[in-house]
């Protein structure tokens, strides 16, 4: 997972598959609300196929993404993050909260990249291999959007038959 952008253990982790949902969690024992460093809070990040996501980041704040496809090769999100429960920051809180997220995604969009990458390369040409474990949000969302492809496939085919 994050290995300097975030004190959650990865053997804290966990996934979540139910229908159309799918994401990720993670419980942290000893939360550091406070940490400038790193993002150190229960948080979970699930996602809504096809293309929005919300994320808990315990204990106040939410963030919300749009995912919106470009072409094949280029994906645009849009995201804010918004503070809970009345929390109000000061400029030095915001500014640290920005900081961490930023460094947050930046490892987050590297991580895809590489696993995309790595899809591409001639070793995965038969497929490759998921993680049992790790990987059920992403079969989840392939089989969406192989069962939206199908669905989409049919009512297509039944259009210009009539």
């Amino acid at each position: 997972m994050h290995k300097t952008t975030t004190n959650q253990p990865l053997k804290d982790h966990y996934t979540v598959v139910d229908g159309m949902c799918y994401g990720s969690g993670v419980d942290v024992d000893e939360e550091d609300a406070d940490n400038s460093a790193a993002l150190s809070v229960t948080s979970r990040y699930l996602s809504l196929f096809p293309n929005f996501i919300i994320g808990t980041y315990f204990p106040n704040q939410i963030g919300v993404y749009l995912n919106i496809p470009i072409s094949p090769g280029i994906t645009s999100q849009k995201r804010i993050i918004y503070t809970t429960d009345g929390k109000v920051m000061s400029k030095k809180e915001i500014k640290m909260v920005k900081n961490i997220w930023w460094s947050v995604h930046k490892e987050d969009h590297e991580m895809c990249e590489r696993l995309q990458e790595g899809r591409y390369s001639p070793a995965a040409k038969e497929g490759g291999l998921l993680s049992p474990v790790w990987e059920k949000g992403v079969r989840a969302f392939q089989k969406l959007i192989v069962d939206a492809t199908i669905k989409s496939s049919k009512s297509i085919k039944r259009k210009k038959n009539v």
